[in-house]
């Protein structure tokens, strides 16, 4: 499986690299900005903020893309490892890369600090460190009903079928996110709770962050949702690799 994980990072490499390359010119361009026009901390951070969760939406859709090459690949399918590994290998190098993505965000944090930490809350690293976990579960999560409306759209013999995979997602994630509104309340999922914390800037320019809690049930929820869309993607999977 890691052999697989290693060509699927080698075939996507300069897009990759190239991103985080982008990211790092992009924050420091958003720093020497804010020193220039006076944003303040919390504007920075929030800036910040948004363009690293871009960049782990733009690494997202590249998983998509390679999932779905990795499908329809004649070569690749008939490689002698379990469907299961083709599946798995897409997940893994996803998470491996969101991982890359939040150790660039820490070592920028940790820059800034070199310069002034006063302006951060006690406990900003523990809320800091639960989002990120949240996200990559998130991610983790969302790729798996990705997956699974690719899968299932390639499975049927019809045009269209992307317009089909994007209705199917679309229409799974609605189905989970009501279901999850009406076993365990509005906002339980943690899809939006990885987003749930809220920042204010005091006199000093200082900062409060309020962070949100999450429902434990809700999300072995998600845990079992996706542990039934990995098996239902192997099935298709190996359905289509044996016709």
């Amino acid at each position: 499986m890691l052999k697989l994980v290693k060509y699927d990072f080698l075939r996507n490499r300069d897009q990759v690299l190239g991103l985080f390359v982008v990211m790092v010119l992009l924050q420091a361009g958003l720093w020497i900005t804010s020193e220039v026009s006076a944003w303040g901390t919390t504007s920075l951070l929030l800036l910040s903020l948004g363009t690293y969760v871009t960049a782990g939406m733009v690494l997202l859709i590249q998983a998509c893309r390679s999932f779905s090459y990795n499908l329809h690949s004649f070569s690749r399918n008939l490689l002698p490892v379990a469907p299961i590994a083709h599946i798995m290998s897409t997940l893994i190098l996803l998470l491996l890369l969101l991982a890359g993505l939040t150790l660039i965000a820490i070592l920028h944090m940790g820059i800034y600090l070199l310069y002034d930490a006063s302006w951060l809350p006690e406990d900003f690293w523990q809320v800091l460190a639960s989002s990120m976990l949240q996200m990559m579960w998130s991610a983790f999560f969302l790729m798996t009903i990705l997956m699974l409306a690719i899968t299932v759209a390639a499975s049927v013999r019809t045009r269209g079928k992307v317009w089909m995979g994007i209705v199917i997602f679309f229409l799974l994630q609605n189905l989970l996110t009501l279901a999850e509104q009406i076993m365990f309340g509005n906002a339980a999922g943690t899809l939006s709770n990885a987003f749930q914390f809220h920042i204010e800037s005091t006199v000093s320019d200082g900062m409060v962050v309020t962070r949100y809690t999450y429902n434990v049930w809700s999300t072995l929820f998600e845990v079992g949702v996706a542990a039934v869309s990995l098996w239902i993607i192997t099935l298709l999977f190996k359905k289509r690799v044996e016709c």
